[in-house]
């Protein structure tokens, strides 16, 4: 049997590293890593982890935002693996995604797809993580009812949220949320997929009983 990267696939990882260092939303809470057991003590190494469900990398569950709504081991399994459109529109602070950035690509999107736009705002990561946090580019909501339309999965963003920073309304969050499309933000990496090369994408967040989202690993097969 062939190894699985001799059929010339190529494996990119789109997760943000969980560490101590690494921006929060503001007003979030804080990375803790703790040791519970040392090598020196017990012979082993053994850590505490304390963070949000909604740290780094992760997945939106219905549940975040709409009381009734599916929570995150509820999600099917098949739902969390499916073809990836990537959308490249870089943005600069305050900008929108809008109409125009997925034009082009409306044809080629069906039923089921994660669709991943990448806005180059990781650039501003770590040096300049106020702008990342507060500034970055968010949906405008005719975009998210345009992609309604075509069926996709997910709708997964290189930013902290798909909605503007400060509206308490999260609009973009509602409409998709209660369609049981998911949400995933803080992708990195996005800027190392191949334009115009099938993207098979990945997205397994932790089994967290009766949440709203988990911390997720989510990689990217280029066929």
């Amino acid at each position: 049997m062939k190894k699985f990267n001799e059929f010339g696939d190529k494996i990119i990882d789109l997760s943000q590293f969980i560490n101590e260092e690494m921006p929060v939303s503001v007003g979030g809470l804080k990375i803790r890593l703790d040791f519970l057991k040392t090598m020196e003590k017990d012979k082993r190494n053994v850590e505490v982890l304390t963070l949000c469900t909604h740290t780094g990398t992760h997945i939106d569950a219905p549940y975040h935002f709409i009381q009734d709504g599916m929570t995150i081991d509820k999600i099917p399994i098949v739902w969390l693996m499916s073809r990836g459109i990537l959308i490249r529109c870089p943005k600069n602070p305050g900008e929108k995604i809008v109409i125009d950035d997925i034009a082009e690509h409306l044809d080629s999107i069906t039923a089921g797809d994660f669709i991943l736009f990448d806005t180059n705002f990781e650039r501003f990561l770590p040096k300049d993580e106020e702008t990342y946090l507060v500034k970055y580019p968010h949906l405008d909501i005719e975009v998210a009812r345009t992609l309604i339309k075509n069926g996709v999965r997910a709708i997964c963003v290189n930013t902290p949220s798909v909605d503007k920073y400060g509206d308490a309304e999260s609009p973009v969050h509602h409409l998709l949320l209660k369609r049981n499309i998911l949400i995933i933000e803080n992708l990195s990496n996005l800027n190392k997929l191949s334009e115009g090369r099938e993207i098979i994408i990945i997205a397994l967040p932790l089994k967290l009983h009766n949440t709203g989202g988990a911390p997720a690993r989510v990689i990217a097969i280029e066929k």
